[in-house]
């Protein structure tokens, strides 16, 4: 459950703050979203959120951009900046969790040509698992091991690495850049190799001390609100998604929060909130191959949520 954010809630929660976002146009919409809020303080407009993505969006810079016809090959990198409150949000679409535009980020980091952020929020999934070839799932689960591996080596130990699910798919009928109509057949299968993936992902954040913001979970008490693409949401579902990302990221700095809104959810949310930041324990329920190769990457020592010494594999 989320609290409510206002513009001057965000100022002062992102102030003096870099903030990357990596993913599909599910991430592009909480970028909108996100940006739009601060901008204007109310909801963000449905046309935002369609049609072309090639022109600046409330006075962001449109970095580089390439034709939607490019498929898996599309890119498209945009960034908002805030000089009064020193904020800057860097949006990037994917294809790949760890695939070429990813990896020349990760380079940009080392080499200081991107300035290392305060917060990484990730998602990709859809097109990981639909668009690179058939029986894409181990790669998949070796491309975020190798991710979050290089990550641990790149960031320092405050910087908040949150990793969000891939929210619920239509089971009936989804249409979109993401599926093509090769790949019609699997669209009655996605929503189950997406809440697989999600489960994964789970633990391999666990395992490395990273966040999760469960949108899966979330979302889908919100089914009303998807849209007829049976992908994507409307405004007043985004803008539910971007009240739970900023609740998230306000407990995980430990900053208070607006106190707009209260019920049972979101106190038993602050609750595990306290919870981790204290070091709770949690189980971690891998395969011993993808536990070795994790284990080859220190954990952080800082607030480590699992015993190595004795995990509990399949």
């Amino acid at each position: 459950m989320a609290d409510l954010f206002t513009q001057n809630d965000i100022a002062d929660l992102f102030a003096n703050k870099f903030i990357i976002m990596l993913g599909d146009s599910n991430m592009r919409a909480m970028y909108k979203d996100l940006v739009y809020l601060f901008k204007h303080g109310r909801m963000t407009p449905a046309s935002c959120f369609r049609g072309r993505h090639d022109n600046p969006f409330c006075g962001d810079k449109l970095i580089q951009v390439t034709k939607p016809s490019q498929g898996r090959g599309y890119y498209e990198v945009r960034q908002f900046e805030d000089s009064q409150c020193s904020m800057m949000i860097r949006y990037q679409f994917i294809t790949s969790v760890y695939g070429t535009l990813v990896q020349q980020l990760c380079t940009e980091l080392e080499t200081g040509e991107v300035p290392i952020p305060q917060v990484v929020i990730i998602n990709s999934c859809m097109w990981d698992l639909t668009r690179w070839g058939p029986y894409q799932e181990e790669n998949y689960k070796r491309n975020i091991i190798k991710l979050f591996s290089r990550l641990r080596k790149i960031l320092p130990d405050d910087t908040l690495v949150l990793w969000t699910t891939t929210p619920p798919v239509s089971s009936e009928h989804v249409k979109g850049g993401v599926l093509i109509k090769q790949l019609d057949f699997i669209q009655h299968s996605m929503r189950f190799m997406f809440m697989e993936a999600n489960s994964f992902v789970q633990q391999v954040c666990v395992a490395f001390d990273y966040d999760l913001l469960d949108l899966h979970y979330w979302m889908r008490f919100q089914l009303n609100r998807r849209t007829i693409d049976g992908l994507h949401w409307e405004p007043h579902a985004m803008r539910y998604i971007t009240n739970l990302l900023l609740t998230h990221i306000s407990l995980a700095f430990e900053n208070p929060l607006p106190n707009k809104f209260t019920n049972r959810s979101l106190d038993k949310t602050k609750m595990k909130a306290t919870e981790a930041l204290r070091g709770w324990k949690i189980d971690i329920n891998l395969s011993k191959e993808t536990m070795e190769d994790i284990f080859e990457i220190p954990l952080n020592e800082r607030n480590s949520v699992i015993e190595i010494s004795n995990p509990t594999c399949k």
